[in-house]
Protein backbone atom coordinates (compact mmCIF):
# COMPACT_ATOMS: atom_id res chain seq x y z
CA UNK A 1 0.00 0.00 0.00
CA UNK A 2 0.94 3.88 -0.64
CA UNK A 3 1.74 5.99 1.81
CA UNK A 4 -0.82 8.38 2.18
CA UNK A 5 0.75 12.16 3.44
CA UNK A 6 -1.67 14.85 5.08
CA UNK A 7 -0.14 18.49 5.32
CA UNK A 8 -1.74 21.55 6.56
CA UNK A 9 -0.71 24.76 6.59
CA UNK A 10 -0.63 26.22 10.37
CA UNK A 11 -2.63 29.42 10.36
CA UNK A 12 -0.64 32.64 11.37
CA UNK A 13 -3.12 33.18 14.61
CA UNK A 14 -4.29 29.64 15.93
CA UNK A 15 -5.45 28.08 19.31
CA UNK A 16 -3.45 25.89 21.17
CA UNK A 17 -5.47 22.65 21.87
CA UNK A 18 -3.08 21.27 23.96
CA UNK A 19 -3.20 23.64 26.55
CA UNK A 20 -6.38 23.39 29.27
CA UNK A 21 -6.73 27.09 29.13
CA UNK A 22 -7.40 29.15 26.28
CA UNK A 23 -3.84 30.44 24.26
CA UNK A 24 -3.61 31.82 21.29
CA UNK A 25 -0.84 31.48 19.30
CA UNK A 26 1.14 34.07 16.97
CA UNK A 27 3.63 32.51 14.87
CA UNK A 28 6.32 34.39 12.81
CA UNK A 29 3.45 34.68 9.74
CA UNK A 30 1.52 37.15 11.75
CA UNK A 31 4.50 38.92 12.91
CA UNK A 32 5.12 39.07 9.07
CA UNK A 33 2.01 41.56 8.69
CA UNK A 34 3.79 44.32 10.40
CA UNK A 35 7.40 44.99 10.38
CA UNK A 36 7.45 44.91 13.82
CA UNK A 37 11.00 45.71 15.88
CA UNK A 38 10.43 45.06 19.02
CA UNK A 39 7.78 42.96 21.18
CA UNK A 40 5.98 46.34 22.32
CA UNK A 41 5.40 46.55 18.01
CA UNK A 42 4.18 43.36 17.51
CA UNK A 43 0.62 43.13 18.33
CA UNK A 44 -0.50 45.65 16.41
CA UNK A 45 -2.20 43.30 13.88
CA UNK A 46 -3.58 41.86 16.89
CA UNK A 47 -6.88 42.88 18.52
CA UNK A 48 -6.05 40.58 21.53
CA UNK A 49 -3.72 43.19 23.22
CA UNK A 50 -3.60 46.89 23.24
CA UNK A 51 -0.46 48.71 22.98
CA UNK A 52 -0.05 52.32 23.91
CA UNK A 53 1.98 55.59 24.50
CA UNK A 54 1.84 56.29 28.73
CA UNK A 55 4.70 59.04 28.45
CA UNK A 56 5.57 60.74 25.13
CA UNK A 57 8.46 62.24 26.83
CA UNK A 58 10.27 59.09 27.93
CA UNK A 59 8.64 57.08 24.75
CA UNK A 60 7.65 54.60 27.47
CA UNK A 61 4.91 51.91 25.93
CA UNK A 62 2.72 50.00 28.36
CA UNK A 63 -0.09 47.18 27.22
CA UNK A 64 -3.59 46.64 27.95
CA UNK A 65 -5.64 43.64 28.43
CA UNK A 66 -9.03 42.92 29.05
CA UNK A 67 -9.08 47.31 29.99
CA UNK A 68 -6.60 46.65 32.77
CA UNK A 69 -2.99 48.38 32.75
CA UNK A 70 0.06 46.26 31.70
CA UNK A 71 0.99 45.79 35.50
CA UNK A 72 -1.42 43.10 35.95
CA UNK A 73 -0.73 41.10 32.51
CA UNK A 74 2.48 38.82 33.19
CA UNK A 75 5.30 38.87 30.30
CA UNK A 76 7.49 36.06 30.27
CA UNK A 77 10.36 34.65 27.94
CA UNK A 78 9.89 31.04 27.32
CA UNK A 79 7.84 30.76 30.76
CA UNK A 80 10.45 33.04 32.85
CA UNK A 81 9.56 36.27 34.22
CA UNK A 82 11.12 39.14 32.49
CA UNK A 83 9.09 42.30 31.82
CA UNK A 84 8.29 43.05 35.51
CA UNK A 85 9.37 45.74 38.40
CA UNK A 86 11.92 48.60 37.11
CA UNK A 87 11.90 46.70 33.27
CA UNK A 88 8.12 47.91 33.34
CA UNK A 89 7.88 50.56 30.95
CA UNK A 90 10.56 49.94 28.53
CA UNK A 91 10.70 45.98 28.93
CA UNK A 92 8.70 45.19 26.00
CA UNK A 93 11.80 47.64 23.93
CA UNK A 94 14.08 44.91 24.95
CA UNK A 95 13.04 41.93 23.12
CA UNK A 96 14.04 42.55 19.01
CA UNK A 97 11.08 41.49 16.77
CA UNK A 98 13.48 39.23 14.76
CA UNK A 99 14.33 36.71 18.07
CA UNK A 100 10.78 35.98 18.68
CA UNK A 101 9.67 32.71 17.33
CA UNK A 102 6.10 32.77 18.55
CA UNK A 103 3.95 34.43 20.79
CA UNK A 104 1.36 32.89 23.16
CA UNK A 105 -1.19 35.26 24.66
CA UNK A 106 -3.57 34.35 27.62
CA UNK A 107 -6.50 36.53 28.27
CA UNK A 108 -7.96 36.37 32.09
CA UNK A 109 -6.53 34.56 34.89
CA UNK A 110 -3.82 32.11 34.21
CA UNK A 111 -2.10 29.37 35.55
CA UNK A 112 -0.30 30.35 38.61
CA UNK A 113 3.01 27.74 37.99
CA UNK A 114 4.92 30.76 37.03
CA UNK A 115 3.48 33.28 39.36
CA UNK A 116 0.81 34.95 40.73
CA UNK A 117 0.78 38.23 38.58
CA UNK A 118 -1.58 37.62 35.44
CA UNK A 119 -4.61 38.74 36.76
CA UNK A 120 -5.20 40.15 33.42
CA UNK A 121 -3.75 37.89 31.31
CA UNK A 122 0.20 36.02 30.22
CA UNK A 123 1.95 36.74 27.72
CA UNK A 124 5.31 34.24 26.73
CA UNK A 125 7.26 34.73 24.04
CA UNK A 126 9.47 31.82 22.70
CA UNK A 127 12.36 32.94 20.89
CA UNK A 128 14.75 31.15 18.22
CA UNK A 129 16.04 28.18 19.02
CA UNK A 130 19.08 26.87 18.84
CA UNK A 131 18.39 23.77 17.10
CA UNK A 132 16.59 25.37 14.27
CA UNK A 133 17.21 25.08 10.32
CA UNK A 134 18.60 28.19 9.78
CA UNK A 135 21.97 28.51 10.57
CA UNK A 136 22.30 32.06 10.03
CA UNK A 137 19.99 34.58 10.01
CA UNK A 138 20.64 38.61 9.44
CA UNK A 139 18.48 41.28 9.25
CA UNK A 140 18.54 45.23 9.48
CA UNK A 141 16.12 47.52 8.94
CA UNK A 142 16.51 51.69 8.30
CA UNK A 143 14.07 54.73 7.91
CA UNK A 144 14.23 58.49 6.99
CA UNK A 145 13.63 59.46 11.04
CA UNK A 146 17.00 58.18 11.86
CA UNK A 147 16.01 54.91 13.01
CA UNK A 148 18.88 51.92 12.42
CA UNK A 149 18.70 48.79 13.53
CA UNK A 150 20.80 45.06 12.99
CA UNK A 151 20.01 41.53 14.36
CA UNK A 152 21.53 38.53 13.56
CA UNK A 153 20.79 35.25 14.82
CA UNK A 154 23.51 32.14 14.79
CA UNK A 155 22.60 29.03 15.53
CA UNK A 156 24.82 25.85 15.98
CA UNK A 157 24.30 21.97 16.63
CA UNK A 158 27.33 21.00 18.60
CA UNK A 159 26.64 17.35 18.77
CA UNK A 160 23.92 15.07 18.81
CA UNK A 161 23.29 16.14 22.88
CA UNK A 162 24.26 19.52 22.49
CA UNK A 163 23.02 22.87 20.74
CA UNK A 164 23.71 26.36 21.35
CA UNK A 165 22.18 29.93 19.87
CA UNK A 166 23.62 33.62 19.46
CA UNK A 167 21.41 36.43 19.28
CA UNK A 168 22.70 40.16 18.82
CA UNK A 169 20.63 43.25 18.50
CA UNK A 170 22.03 46.55 17.97
CA UNK A 171 19.79 49.86 17.31
CA UNK A 172 20.35 53.48 17.45
CA UNK A 173 17.53 56.65 17.27
CA UNK A 174 20.22 59.67 16.19
CA UNK A 175 17.94 61.86 14.47
CA UNK A 176 15.73 64.33 16.80
CA UNK A 177 12.13 65.13 16.13
CA UNK A 178 10.02 67.52 16.87
CA UNK A 179 7.37 67.51 13.89
CA UNK A 180 4.82 70.01 16.22
CA UNK A 181 7.62 72.42 16.88
CA UNK A 182 6.99 72.37 20.33
CA UNK A 183 10.78 72.46 21.01
CA UNK A 184 10.60 68.85 22.84
CA UNK A 185 11.59 65.94 21.30
CA UNK A 186 8.84 64.13 19.69
CA UNK A 187 10.92 60.27 20.14
CA UNK A 188 13.40 60.12 22.61
CA UNK A 189 17.25 59.40 21.36
CA UNK A 190 19.38 57.20 22.25
CA UNK A 191 21.18 53.26 21.47
CA UNK A 192 20.39 49.59 22.28
CA UNK A 193 23.17 46.80 22.17
CA UNK A 194 21.21 43.82 23.46
CA UNK A 195 22.55 39.86 23.09
CA UNK A 196 21.60 36.85 24.05
CA UNK A 197 23.59 33.42 24.40
CA UNK A 198 22.17 30.02 25.59
CA UNK A 199 23.04 26.65 25.42
CA UNK A 200 20.41 23.64 24.98
CA UNK A 201 21.23 20.06 26.16
CA UNK A 202 19.59 17.01 25.56
CA UNK A 203 20.05 13.21 26.57
CA UNK A 204 17.94 11.55 24.59
CA UNK A 205 16.64 10.17 27.35
CA UNK A 206 14.33 12.08 28.77
CA UNK A 207 16.47 14.69 30.68
CA UNK A 208 16.55 18.00 29.43
CA UNK A 209 17.92 21.73 30.72
CA UNK A 210 19.14 25.03 28.53
CA UNK A 211 20.77 27.62 30.04
CA UNK A 212 22.46 31.15 29.21
CA UNK A 213 23.22 34.39 29.82
CA UNK A 214 21.73 38.07 28.52
CA UNK A 215 23.32 41.45 28.00
CA UNK A 216 21.73 44.54 27.81
CA UNK A 217 22.93 48.15 27.34
CA UNK A 218 20.15 50.46 26.57
CA UNK A 219 20.41 54.80 26.79
CA UNK A 220 17.49 57.32 26.34
CA UNK A 221 17.52 61.02 25.73
CA UNK A 222 14.77 63.43 25.76
CA UNK A 223 12.86 66.58 26.42
CA UNK A 224 13.83 69.71 24.58
CA UNK A 225 15.45 70.03 21.65
CA UNK A 226 18.38 72.01 23.01
CA UNK A 227 18.98 69.88 26.23
CA UNK A 228 22.26 68.32 26.52
CA UNK A 229 23.48 65.83 29.47
CA UNK A 230 26.87 67.26 29.75
CA UNK A 231 25.99 71.15 30.33
CA UNK A 232 22.56 71.25 31.67
CA UNK A 233 22.39 67.70 33.45
CA UNK A 234 21.29 68.91 37.33
CA UNK A 235 20.57 72.45 36.13
CA UNK A 236 17.25 74.59 35.54
CA UNK A 237 18.79 74.93 31.65
CA UNK A 238 16.66 73.11 30.19
CA UNK A 239 14.28 70.77 30.81
CA UNK A 240 15.67 66.93 29.52
CA UNK A 241 15.89 63.62 30.80
CA UNK A 242 18.46 60.52 31.06
CA UNK A 243 17.91 57.38 30.90
CA UNK A 244 20.55 54.27 31.32
CA UNK A 245 19.49 50.53 31.82
CA UNK A 246 21.98 48.10 32.02
CA UNK A 247 21.06 44.21 32.93
CA UNK A 248 22.96 41.33 33.34
CA UNK A 249 21.15 37.88 33.80
CA UNK A 250 21.97 34.39 34.03
CA UNK A 251 18.77 31.65 34.10
CA UNK A 252 18.79 27.87 33.51
CA UNK A 253 15.67 25.70 33.38
CA UNK A 254 16.18 21.37 33.87
CA UNK A 255 13.26 19.51 33.01
CA UNK A 256 12.43 15.68 32.21
CA UNK A 257 10.23 14.61 29.90
CA UNK A 258 8.22 11.31 30.55
CA UNK A 259 7.82 8.78 27.72
CA UNK A 260 4.55 7.82 28.64
CA UNK A 261 3.50 11.58 28.20
CA UNK A 262 6.44 13.23 25.35
CA UNK A 263 5.12 16.41 24.47
CA UNK A 264 4.12 18.16 27.71
CA UNK A 265 7.81 18.85 29.61
CA UNK A 266 7.89 18.87 33.52
CA UNK A 267 10.65 21.15 34.54
CA UNK A 268 11.95 19.84 37.81
CA UNK A 269 13.79 23.36 38.77
CA UNK A 270 14.65 26.62 37.00
CA UNK A 271 16.57 29.78 38.06
CA UNK A 272 16.50 33.26 36.82
CA UNK A 273 19.07 35.51 38.40
CA UNK A 274 20.85 38.91 37.42
CA UNK A 275 21.58 42.71 38.27
CA UNK A 276 20.02 45.05 36.63
CA UNK A 277 20.20 49.04 36.94
CA UNK A 278 18.25 52.05 35.61
CA UNK A 279 19.47 55.32 36.03
CA UNK A 280 16.90 58.46 35.52
CA UNK A 281 17.70 62.03 35.27
CA UNK A 282 15.53 64.29 35.29
CA UNK A 283 16.17 68.31 34.99
CA UNK A 284 13.25 70.67 35.50
CA UNK A 285 13.16 74.95 33.85
CA UNK A 286 11.67 76.08 36.54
Amino acid sequence: MDAIVVTEERKATSIDRLNTIKTNVMSERELFKAACCNLSESFETNPSVDVNYTDAVTGAKQIQMLGLAGTYTQIMTENLPSVRGLAANYGMSFIPGTWIESIQVTKGVGSVINGFESLAGQINVELRNPEAEEALLFNAYANNNGRYEANLSLNHVLSKKWATGLLLHGSTWARKLDHNHDHFLDVPVGEQINLINRWKYNSGKGLEAQFGVKYLDDNRLGGEMDFSPESDRLTTNSYGLEINTDRKEVWGKVGYVFPSAPYPKYWADSLCCGLSTSVLFWVNNL
